[in-house]
């Protein structure tokens, strides 16, 4: 998935915020996907989880597609890989 593809998508939605589900195109009917809430930031674009505000903010639409590419696991990207550690690690006391 690309930039040039998504942002036309979401255009409209990114200011307030938009929650995209990629899922396989094959599988079980009631399979999960992998989510992604994502909103217009200051400084580029914010992801939030569903507990959590704001835990990474990418700077460009490319960086974007290419932290969901990784998530869910349609292309590897070392450099991603290495933003996602920051996301998903938190200290007990955030629990």
């Amino acid at each position: 998935m690309t930039w040039a593809w998504l942002e036309p998508q979401i255009r409209g939605r990114l200011e307030a915020g938009v929650s995209l589900c990629i899922i396989r195109s094959e599988g079980a009917v009631n399979r999960g996907g992998y989510f992604f809430h994502l909103k217009k930031a200051a400084d580029g674009f914010s992801f939030s989880t569903f507990d959590r505000q704001d835990v990474l903010t990418l700077g460009t639409g490319e960086d974007c597609a290419a932290f969901i590419n990784h998530v869910s696991g349609r292309t590897y990207s070392e450099a991603m890989w290495a933003r996602c550690q920051t996301a998903n690690l938190r200290s007990d006391e955030e629990d």
